[in-house]
């Protein structure tokens, strides 16, 4: 039987976002781990889940939701998983809806932070 385990530890990034094959979002990484390098005598909490087909995983730098618009308003973690829930099953597909949902709601295409985005599916095989 093929199982699948996704162990991870999140160490000052911002949580792993978990869509589920019916659309609903998780936030995974809870634990509260320390960044890299702050202390080296720090012990780091591994977590897990388990994943079904269909399932993708959206890891992301923090510059995906502080982006700015002209009015100074960040696009906040709640409208990428808006965005990331409402994004085709493609993974190349949603990094390019997400994207395209930042670029157009920047405005003026003013950034100030790195914004990386990396999609993953859940295949059944």
């Amino acid at each position: 039987v093929l199982q699948r385990h996704l162990q991870f530890i999140c160490a000052g990034h911002p949580p792993i976002l978990l869509c589920r094959a019916d659309g609903q979002i998780e936030r995974l990484g809870a634990l509260p781990n320390l960044p890299l390098g702050i202390d080296d005598t720090f012990v780091y909490e591994q977590e897990e889940d388990r994943l079904q087909p269909e399932d993708r995983l959206l890891l992301y730098s923090d510059g995906a939701y502080e982006l700015l618009n002209a009015q100074g308003e960040a696009f906040g973690l709640a409208r990428l998983e808006a965005s990331f829930a409402a994004a085709p099953a493609s993974p190349t597909e949603t990094v390019d809806a997400i994207q395209g949902g930042l670029y157009a709601f920047s405005e003026e295409h003013n950034t100030h932070d790195d914004t990386t985005l990396v999609c993953l599916r859940v295949t059944a095989t």
